[in-house]
């Protein structure tokens, strides 16, 4: 959105109660861009995709630990603070 064109925002508030709310209640927002979006986004998104194979790793070994190999409150009680530790949490 250029400086100034406010037709995203008339569309939005148009279009999304929630949105539009949040824009009155709000005001309009005001970060502006910096010439180094691709070196702010790209440790953003490894940083997710960290994530996400890091918890799949733990639930794959949390589920292992589980006596029905299935995740349960009852099987995760049932560890010890060990053996959550070892698996990751």
């Amino acid at each position: 959105m250029k400086p100034g064109d406010f037709s995203a925002i008339r569309y939005l508030r148009r279009h999304d109660v929630c949105i539009g709310e949040v824009i009155s209640t709000v005001g309009l927002c005001k970060l502006r861009r910096s010439g180094a979006n691709f070196e702010l986004l790209a440790p953003t998104i490894l940083s997710q995709q960290i994530s996400v194979a890091a918890a799949r790793t733990i639930r794959r070994r949390l589920k292992a630990a589980m006596p029905t190999q299935r995740l349960s409150a009852v099987g995760i009680i049932g560890l010890s603070e060990s053996e959550l530790a070892a698996v990751g949490v």
